[in-house]
């Protein structure tokens, strides 16, 4: 089953790059003024896929809904009810047990690939939009699929350097976008954080990338046979403190937010974006590298204190 835990925002830094079209390499450049979110739903959103004119097209509206309110998102996933990826999920499905021999604590561990509540929620429940009049594919190896010529066009994850065209994609090996998390129990209560890479690829070629971050709640439920970690929605609020190097940014960016958990299982959110050009005109980002994000998230809810000291995350997105 695929799994992918999601949910709202904030956006740092923006900077574009794509195609025209499904074969134009051309750079795409953001728009100078920003469009209105739902007017451009209104516009693609025909009740059953969204219908963009171009890979910039698409690429825009995927930046433009990345940095809405949590307000907007909420609008926007009522226009689009149930009718979203098999990749959108906003509870856990993560019953795991609690192992009663494991001491509450700091954990860490890699994770797998991961696609944002953001990316999952702009395709419909066939995995699919349409670009340029053809209907394209998310695949569970995270392709881009046009189902007419059933030829790859772009991916969210990077490819091996291994490019060899009489590889069987089935086989070929993949760097998938690298996700890390971080968890911390005690009492009957489980807060995880996790932090993942997004890097759109179209026509091989590096488009957009985001870091996004996720904070869920759990707890404790025990039946007469075990305990497990359900989900467990609480009012909390927390605040972090990042300091990125790398990633198009120079030398140093801090990214510092404060923010509220009203209820919710969990939150998600972008904290850094990367495109390769701003604006109209020449004006070219720093090329898409090797980055690295430090800092610490501080979690408080009423009887739980929650630190994540010395986070590390980094990632080569290219």
């Amino acid at each position: 089953m695929k799994k992918v835990i999601l949910l709202p925002l904030i956006a740092i830094f923006i900077f574009a790059c794509s195609s025209e079209d499904l074969t134009d390499t051309s750079t795409t450049v953001l728009p100078e003024s920003t469009p209105d979110l739902m007017q451009l739903l209104n516009e693609k959103y025909d009740g059953e896929i969204l219908n963009f004119e171009d890979n910039k097209d698409f690429i825009v509206f995927y930046d433009l809904l990345s940095n809405a309110s949590a307000e907007e998102f909420a609008i926007f996933l009522n226009v689009k009810g149930e009718n979203n990826s098999s990749f959108y999920n906003v509870e856990s499905g993560n019953e795991e047990e609690v192992n009663t021999n494991d001491e509450d604590g700091f954990k860490i561990f890699d994770g797998d690939f991961m696609i944002s509540q953001f990316l999952s929620t702009i395709f419909n429940n066939q995995d699919q939009i349409i670009i340029a009049g053809q209907n394209i594919l998310l695949d569970e190896l995270g392709n881009l699929l046009d189902l007419k010529s059933n030829e790859i066009i772009g991916s969210v994850i990077k490819r091996s350097s291994n490019n060899n065209e009489n590889d069987d994609l089935s086989l070929n090996r993949y760097n998938v976008n690298y996700s890390k998390h971080w968890s911390n129990s005690y009492n009957g209560r489980k807060i995880s954080l996790s932090i993942w890479n997004e890097t759109i690829y179209l026509n091989n070629v590096p488009t957009i990338s985001k870091v996004f971050y996720r904070l869920f709640q759990q707890r404790e439920s025990c039946s007469f046979w075990r305990c497990k970690w359900v989900d467990g929605a609480r009012d909390a609020t927390f605040s972090y403190n990042f300091n990125m190097t790398g990633f198009g940014h120079s030398p140093i960016t801090a990214i510092v937010s404060n923010q509220n958990i009203w209820n919710q299982v969990s939150v998600e959110a972008q904290l850094a974006s990367w495109t390769s050009n701003v604006g109209p005109g020449p004006i070219i980002a720093p090329p898409l590298s090797e980055f690295k994000l430090t800092g610490l998230l501080i979690y408080r809810s009423p009887g739980i204190d929650s630190d994540f000291y010395n986070l590390e995350y980094s990632f080569d997105p290219r």
